[in-house]
């Protein structure tokens, strides 16, 4: 509606004609018509929150009166005013309406000089938009940890449009209740079972505004299996012939997964089962560095699950054991052979040792014989005479006891 006031001017006698004519046919006659100042805010209209208003209001004048151009107030009706001085026939208006749903009467007035204004108005339905959820995460997790999303999202309302949350982890849960701003987590327990070990959720996030507005959008995040982890403890160093002993530590997982078997591999091409928490032994035979390792079995597969390595050495030095079996036979009037049986593999040489007679104990060595040898021929002997005879073998760090005791008499 459009309001016009305005003082007697020199004009007037130049519009007693015209006024004349209306006052016949008409029972108002707008400002216009007269020829005076009149502004026309346009039809009532609508625009969504946060939108900007760009528009011109027409303005008529038939005589600019005064100063060159116009006053221009405009009252936005959300509690913003604005006044340009204008010089042209148009009120420029540049606007945003920050939050809706919302109705506001604007209302504009042009001034031409004291006592000479136009008043017009429009009511704007400033309209709630929907906010827009921005939410930011990593595209992949590993099970069993915790997944962290950052929920954030846009309203055309700023501010004046506070923002909720809902998530839907896909996996069965959702959020209990509506989550502001910021780092929500949640924890993705398992892959799926099976060969692929990795899983493809599409979470689901939904913005919603405090005037009934929502939005929502998916992203995806999959899930990757996380291999299990068993500590093997034993010593770094072993001997040939020697035990060695690794302890069994517990199956770490992450993820639900159901261990079905346990296999500890030696390093020397063998492998045993073996449980979580035991402590198994192995003796090698040869020498090496040897690469231990232990594999497990789930659902998923079969994984390498822990290591190490023991460095294998020849086999200690040990005091040899006492030969057996030793035997005496003559060969002639001045010789006898002797025989016997190793029992150990670690001498360095046979002693031969003998006394004449029968019982007698006053032993002397007759021979130092390789480490191998297990027979021997004592000769430059007298005939018709007993001696009796023992041996033992010595290593590096000892002698064996002696074997039992053997006699023979030479030839007549």
């Amino acid at each position: 509606m459009t309001t016009s006031s305005r003082r007697p001017s020199r004009r007037l006698v130049g519009f007693c004609a015209t006024l004349a004519a209306f006052a016949v046919g008409a029972a108002t006659v707008p400002a216009s018509a007269l020829g005076g100042l009149a502004v026309n805010a346009g039809p009532d209209f609508g625009i969504a929150e946060g939108a900007t208003m760009s528009r011109s209001i027409a303005v008529t004048d038939a005589v600019d009166d005064g100063a060159p151009g116009w006053d221009a107030t405009v009252d936005y009706g959300d509690g913003t005013v604005t006044t340009t001085r204008i010089t042209a026939l148009s009120v420029p208006l540049f606007h945003a309406y920050a939050d809706g749903p919302a109705q506001h009467t604007m209302s504009i007035t042009v001034t031409d000089e004291p006592g000479e204004s136009a008043t017009d108005t429009a009511t704007v339905t400033v309209l709630n938009d929907n906010p827009t959820p921005l939410p930011a995460g990593t595209a992949t997790t590993p099970e069993g940890s915790a997944y962290q999303l950052t929920l954030n999202g846009t309203d055309p309302g700023g501010a004046a449009d506070p923002l909720l949350f809902s998530v839907d982890w896909a996996d069965g849960f959702s959020s209990a209740v509506l989550i502001p701003s910021g780092v929500t987590t949640h924890l993705y327990a398992d892959d799926t079972d099976g060969p692929s070990n990795a899983t493809a959720h599409n979470v689901l996030v939904v913005v919603y505004d405090d005037d009934g507005g929502s939005g929502l959008v998916t992203m995806p995040v999959t899930v990757t299996n996380v291999a299990p982890t068993v500590s093997l403890t034993g010593a770094a160093a072993a001997r040939v012939g020697a035990t060695h002993s690794v302890s069994i530590g517990q199956v770490v997982d992450p993820g639900r997964d159901t261990v079905s078997a346990m296999t500890l591999r030696w390093g020397d091409g063998t492998s045993q089962s073996v449980t979580p928490g035991s402590t198994v032994s192995h003796t090698y035979t040869a020498t090496g560095t040897m690469a231990i390792g232990i594999d497990v079995i789930d659902e998923d597969g079969t994984w390498i699950a822990g290591s190490s390595s023991v460095n294998v050495s020849p086999a200690a030095p040990v005091v040899p054991t006492a030969p057996t079996g030793l035997a005496a036979a003559p060969v002639s009037r001045s010789s006898i052979r002797l025989t016997w049986t190793n029992t150990s593999t670690t001498q360095t040489e046979i002693q031969v040792e003998r006394c004449q007679g029968a019982g007698c104990t006053r032993f002397s060595r007759v021979a130092t014989l390789a480490g191998s040898a297990t027979s021997f021929s004592d000769s430059r002997l007298s005939s018709n005479k007993v001696y009796t005879y023992r041996v033992r073998a010595r290593s590096t760090v000892g002698a064996s006891p002696w074997s039992n005791v053997a006699a023979a008499r030479t030839l007549r």
